[in-house]
């Protein structure tokens, strides 16, 4: 979901985004938000905050979605286990540094991972 500033960036928008994917496709169902940077016919708008991000995944966060991303933006993106919290699958960007996955499970708490690893 492309946060683009004053067309969709609002916590109230933000809010019932993450509410219809939490109820309609799962709490376990990944949400990204990407940040907006102005070109072309959209070039009269700011780009889009680095905080206004971080709000989204905290807003999506409280209304029970587990499994938050950002995109084009410098905070980390790691896949957390959902019960202890360690992480499991290390990202920078778009690469991959680490996934310390065992059969699907967090090797720490062997809770399962909702997916295809």
């Amino acid at each position: 979901n492309l946060l683009i500033p004053t067309l969709n960036d609002s916590p109230r928008d933000i809010a019932a985004l993450a509410r219809f994917v939490c109820r309609e496709l799962g709490e376990e169902t990944p949400l990204h938000f990407s940040r907006f940077f102005p070109s072309h016919k959209l070039a009269h708008l700011p780009e889009t905050p680095e905080d206004t991000v971080t709000q989204a995944a905290n807003i999506a966060a409280a209304e029970g979605l587990k499994h938050i991303y950002r995109g084009n933006s410098r905070s980390e993106n790691d896949t957390c286990c959902t019960s202890c919290g360690k992480p499991l699958i290390m990202r920078s960007r778009y690469a991959i540094l680490q996934n310390a996955l065992k059969n699907g499970c967090c090797p720490f708490c062997g809770t399962p991972l909702y997916g295809r690893f």
